[in-house]
């Protein structure tokens, strides 16, 4: 009987160790870290990206700026995958729990219903340009609007400035900013509070990477378009997108959801928009 209560005990406090170091693991210090490296990757790439073109021009040659903006992007995706190998270790995150197992047809209601979030966001936003355009066509931006296209289809094909924006916004931006997003940052909150809560933070979070990606870059501001900040008020609708992404991902329980999502909102992003009729 007393070496079973001595078992017992000992059970009892490597239980109670195992449970403190899970919560070490998911600190909010560590967080916050996480996500710090994770808004300034897109500046520091562009700056090692912009620092190798100063010294090549001291050989005599420059480099266009696709071929700048293509390694930044490059540059990017590594820092963030070194981002999430490393966080998902310290945060006590696995690949398999990222990405998460698809729930049948609850992982395809998510991706409809979010699909739907982001196309009405994507309405919102363009009615509301423009009727702060013309005053007069409100009703039109809100009941009439049409979707036009903006860019040739494939249209990346065919310059290199077009290829080095499509690599990034097209091609890796959505997989690797979920992997690091969802799969990381919202499950280190989810650990931490409740789901709700989880989704607002990680939705502010989300606004910061999309919004803040210019902000993080002070010492290029005005000198590049690339960098022109949009405006305040842009803000809430990163921030609706990142309820959207994080929600669906948190009911379809696999990472492949927002993924796709995201992918969506981008591509008819760049290829279509929305207009006024007439």
């Amino acid at each position: 009987m007393r070496e079973h209560r001595t078992d017992k005990n000992v059970s009892d406090r490597n239980s109670s160790a195992a449970t403190l170091a899970a919560e070490g693991e998911t600190s909010w210090t560590r967080i916050a870290i996480a996500g710090a490296l994770i808004l300034a990757s897109g500046s520091v790439a562009f700056l090692c990206a912009t620092t190798l073109d100063k010294l090549i021009l001291g050989f005599g040659t420059r480099l266009p700026w696709a071929y700048i903006t293509i390694l930044s992007t490059l540059l990017r995706t590594l820092l963030l995958l070194s981002v999430f190998i490393v966080g998902a270790r310290s945060l006590g995150i696995s690949f398999k729990e990222s990405w998460g197992n698809a729930r049948g047809w609850r992982t395809g209601a998510a991706l409809v219903a979010g699909i739907s979030g982001m196309f009405l966001i994507s309405y919102a936003t363009s009615a509301i340009y423009f009727a702060s355009q013309a005053s007069e066509k409100v009703p039109s931006a809100v009941f009439g609007m049409s979707y036009i296209q903006r860019n040739a289809l494939f249209g990346w094909l065919t310059t290199a400035n077009d290829f080095s924006f499509a690599l990034g916004t097209l091609m890796i931006g959505p997989f690797i900013e979920e992997l690091t997003g969802c799969g990381l940052i919202y499950l280190a909150l989810k650990k931490k509070v409740r789901i709700p809560a989880a989704v607002l933070i990680y939705s502010v979070f989300f606004a910061l990477m999309h919004y803040g990606v210019n902000t993080f870059a002070p010492l290029f501001s005005g000198k590049y378009g690339f960098f022109a900040s949009p405006p305040l008020w842009a803000f809430s609708w990163f921030f609706l997108r990142g309820i959207v992404l994080s929600a669906s991902y948190e009911f379809g329980g696999t990472l492949a959801v927002p993924i796709l999502i995201h992918y969506f909102w981008n591509i008819t992003g760049y290829y279509f928009a929305w207009s006024l009729p007439g």
